[in-house]
């Protein structure tokens, strides 16, 4: 039985077209080891916001890309849970 998550780790995602610049980009869900000072306890993260508590998952990308913010290639990112469509669970 899957945790109460709406993801979880190992799922395969892809970033919503809507709400978020790196729209059709998919990658998967892992522990971002780097974050962990940040308060990042595992896969996932939630922080708050005026319209309540949002989750925060870490998505590793298929490929690097670039942002618009930044010249090098970023591999992962982390993404709001309502951001992200499932395209196929963990095994």
């Amino acid at each position: 039985m899957r945790e109460s998550f709406i993801y979880h780790l190992g799922d395969r995602v892809k970033i919503s077209e809507t709400g978020h610049g790196f729209y059709g980009v998919t990658g998967v869900i892992l522990e971002p080891s780097c974050l962990k000072s940040h308060g990042w306890t595992g896969f996932h993260h939630t922080v708050s916001s005026s319209l309540g508590p949002v989750k925060l998952y870490w998505i590793q990308f298929d490929e690097p890309r670039r942002s618009d913010f930044d010249d090098e290639p970023c591999e992962g990112m982390a993404v709001a849970s309502e951001h992200l469509t499932l395209i196929c669970e963990a095994s």
